[in-house]
């Protein structure tokens, strides 16, 4: 393998590490604003979990082939996921980050924007997914 692959592909691993960890940081704390209780360690154990299933979809590894399948296909449909996610949540941020700059946004409200903004985020992720775009 050339240079070249070697830093690409350490490139795309760092950006999707940063992006999964900013996606799993917007859901924490948008489920952390409707439970109060929520456990870090659980929400952390479960999200690690789908991030490294959607890795299984990238990289190939040997597993028996009965659960390649399964494993490969529920990885595929996570991909697509969080990279909905990815956009919709960069898009209100950006959205917030403009409406407070020209003031538009209070900023005692800013906690409710934030939740309604990543309510708006994952509604539009799931209808997105539904309509199969």
């Amino acid at each position: 393998m050339n240079i070249i692959g070697i830093v690409g592909g350490l490139f795309l691993a760092a950006f999707y590490i940063a992006a999964a960890f900013y996606i799993g940081w917007r859901l924490f704390k948008w489920l952390e604003y409707i439970f109060d209780g929520i456990s870090s360690i659980a929400f952390t154990f479960v999200f690690v979990l789908l991030v490294a299933l959607s890795l299984k979809a990238m990289i190939p590894m040997s597993v028996p082939i009965p659960f390649n399948y399964v494993l490969r296909s529920i990885g595929g449909h996570l991909i697509g996921f969080f990279m909905y996610l990815l956009i919709f949540f960069v898009l209100a941020d950006l959205f917030n980050a403009i409406a407070r700059a020209i003031f538009l946004i209070p900023l005692d409200t800013q906690r409710v924007i934030r939740f309604r903004a990543g309510l708006a985020a994952i509604v539009l992720t799931f209808w997105y997914l539904g309509m199969g775009l």
